[in-house]
């Protein structure tokens, strides 16, 4: 057989090697290409849930941003409140000595029971003071200074 035969027969299996590889490169192509849209289905949807999850949070925040303004705006105000009427009682501790006296002198305890079950009458199922809320005869107050 000729040399030109073999050639021919060469490079006639080259080429078929070669649309054999390009069409085993384009099968392998859309392969790929389909499993990375299935990825890309599965991320969309995980994105999506993401971003509802993150809405919802994001709505949460603000509405407990909202809530902890007003309760450090509440804060701000009951300590203003207390501090004014701290420096009210100093100043009358100060300036009249009836009231120092008065502040002097010690509460008894049957005083405070009296208060503490008057205050906490809806407080307990036996409207009594206990230890635990208040003074009571059994469990009298230490002196209360009202000064500073």
């Amino acid at each position: 057989m000729p040399f030109k035969f073999y050639l021919y027969a060469v490079v006639g299996l080259g080429v078929i090697a070669g649309v054999l590889a390009v069409i085993y490169s384009y099968n392998h192509a859309i392969a790929r290409a389909k499993a990375l849209e299935a990825d890309v289905a599965t991320l969309q949807s995980t994105l999506a849930k993401s971003e509802g999850a993150n809405a919802e949070l994001v709505t949460r925040h603000a509405e407990l941003q909202i809530a902890f303004e007003k309760n450090r705006r509440e804060r701000n105000a009951i300590a203003t409140k207390w501090e004014q009427s701290n420096a009210k009682l100093q100043q009358a501790l100060r300036q009249n000595p009836q009231t120092a006296a008065w502040a002097d002198t010690t509460v008894p305890a049957a005083v405070f029971d009296s208060l503490r079950n008057a205050a906490s009458a809806g407080g307990n199922s036996a409207g009594k003071a206990t230890p635990a809320n208040g003074p009571t005869a059994a469990n009298p107050p230490a002196r209360t200074d009202w000064r500073d």
